[in-house]
């Protein structure tokens, strides 16, 4: 099943150790995910646990390819390099760490998330990939 397949049509649990059982949540590698599968998504929102019992509406606002000429992909690269940016809906402040992110076409994902600064709307999180 093609990993875009997957996203469109089942709950996702993104998790280091991709896994599979009959009858459970599909497990996909940090690995697996790309630019192509958030682009779409950009101005959705994804409910973020802060940890401590609150959940927060974050808008997907950017989605960047962090490729350039010094990080070409080569045939030992799994994927192109890139970057998710979050936007909190006041400019409150989380620090970074993992955070638990839901989103009902990705489904569950633990992302290590650093505050960027706010912009007019917002304190802004990143999420990067290599």
């Amino acid at each position: 099943m093609a990993a875009r397949e997957t996203l469109e049509n089942t709950r996702v649990v993104i998790a280091d150790q991709p896994t599979t059982k009959e009858g459970a949540d599909v497990r996909l590698g940090l690995d697996k995910l790309t630019a192509a599968m958030f682009s779409p998504l950009i101005g959705e929102l994804f409910q973020l646990n802060t940890g401590t019992g609150r959940v927060v509406d974050v808008e997907l606002t950017t989605v960047t390819s962090l490729n350039t000429a010094s990080s070409a992909p080569s045939s030992l690269a799994k994927r192109e390099p890139f970057s998710l940016i979050f936007r909190l809906p006041d400019k409150s402040y989380l620090p970074q760490r993992i955070y638990r992110l839901t989103h009902s076409k990705v489904g569950v994902l633990d992302v290590f998330l650093v505050p960027i600064g706010p912009d007019a709307k917002g304190m802004q999180l990143e999420a990067i990939f290599n």
